[in-house]
């Protein structure tokens, strides 16, 4: 995704597309989620301790929650 976002920057100077600017930032912000969800993903795969006896896998469900709107 960010791969697509530097993409179509480049595009959008080479053309000087009026549309491309909207969908580069949102494709932007899209990277971003991606990234904070990932983290919870791999927090989740954390065992349990004695703090937290079921483990960590409610962190997705947390970020996602989060993350909506």
């Amino acid at each position: 995704m960010i791969a697509t976002a530097f993409f179509q920057i480049l595009v959008f100077w080479i053309s000087g597309s009026e549309y491309l600017p909207a969908n580069t930032i949102y494709n932007f912000g899209d990277a971003a989620t991606a990234i904070f969800l990932g983290f919870a993903f791999l927090l989740s795969r954390k065992k349990p301790n004695k703090r937290f006896t079921y483990g960590y896998g409610r962190a997705k469900d947390l970020q996602v929650c989060q993350l909506s709107p």
